[in-house]
């Protein structure tokens, strides 16, 4: 069985959105085993310092 990995942030949102993206995997490609892999990105971990756009 071929393995299709979908990698993702960390956040609620994405995860979610990863989560959705892999029903629709599983429904139409049966024969495709999908497993989620996260990850925390720079800005992820770095919340201290202004990325660019919007400063929260």
């Amino acid at each position: 069985m071929k393995l299709i990995r979908v990698a993702s942030r960390e956040s609620k949102l994405a995860v979610i959105q990863s989560k959705i993206i892999i029903n629709l995997i599983n429904n139409h490609f049966p024969e495709y085993k999908t497993e989620l892999v996260t990850m925390k990105t720079t800005g992820d971990i770095r919340q201290d310092r202004f990325q660019g756009g919007v400063q929260t």
